[in-house]
């Protein structure tokens, strides 16, 4: 006989964890995007401090998503 379907089944759980992972790695992509928009913006206008701050934004903002993307599928099977 089969077990009753669960919910908050491990498997699910961390599938679900997955994709919110995803989601954020969308967000930090957004973020980089702008980021990089900024960037550009003031090293054409010659603010060498203001983008200073954007390239630490950006070393930051990536290597957070680089640790988000390496919790994808580590605690079970990817989807």
């Amino acid at each position: 006989m089969n077990a009753p379907f669960r919910h908050d089944s491990p498997e699910l759980v961390s599938r679900d964890a997955d994709w919110i992972r995803r989601d954020a790695l969308c967000e930090y992509a957004s973020v980089l995007e702008s980021l990089a928009v900024s960037l550009g913006e003031a090293a054409y206008r010659g603010a060498d401090t203001l983008a200073e701050m954007h390239l630490r934004q950006i070393i930051a903002t990536t290597r957070t998503a680089t640790a988000t993307f390496r919790e994808i599928g580590k605690s079970g099977d990817a989807a």
